[in-house]
């Protein structure tokens, strides 16, 4: 494992965190090793406490799309997709606005939060525009 393992900081660039991303990419990838999505998750956290934004946004579309061992959780997804933005990272910044986006029109940065989400840490789950676009979603069933 030893001669392994740095081969991975040459190619890292002895950084860290990129490091972990690296394992965690390997696991996710199951090149070299054998696929889990477990172990791709907790290379990536490890990653992302360390302020690696391709970690944080690989867990943030993990979340997003409910996959490597993740339940789907927008709240999360957000957390992580902001935190990858806050660092320049332009997937991360893509992705944000379409979850800031309107639920019922697809307007960008909608403004009103639904009142039937419970936000976390100040995230609302679905966003609208105007309160015309409530309505419509409540009544067709989108809106919690």
């Amino acid at each position: 494992m030893g001669g392994f393992r740095f081969s991975l900081l040459v190619l890292a660039g002895f950084s860290v965190y990129s490091y972990e991303y690296c394992l965690g990419f390997l696991y996710a990838k199951g090149q070299g090793v054998a696929q889990n999505d477990t172990l791709a998750v907790s290379w990536w956290e490890k990653a992302a406490v360390g302020d690696d934004p391709v970690s944080q946004y690989n867990l943030g579309m993990c979340y997003m799309r409910g996959k490597c061992d993740l339940p789907m959780n927008v709240h999360c997804a957000k957390i992580f997709m902001m935190a990858a933005a806050a660092q320049g990272h332009a997937e991360a910044i893509e992705e944000l606005k379409l979850l800031r986006a309107c639920a019922a029109c697809g307007a960008p940065d909608a403004s009103r939060a639904c009142k039937g989400c419970k936000p976390v840490k100040g995230i609302s789950t679905v966003r609208y525009c105007n309160r015309e676009c409530q309505k419509a979603c409540r009544v067709v069933g989108k809106a919690p």
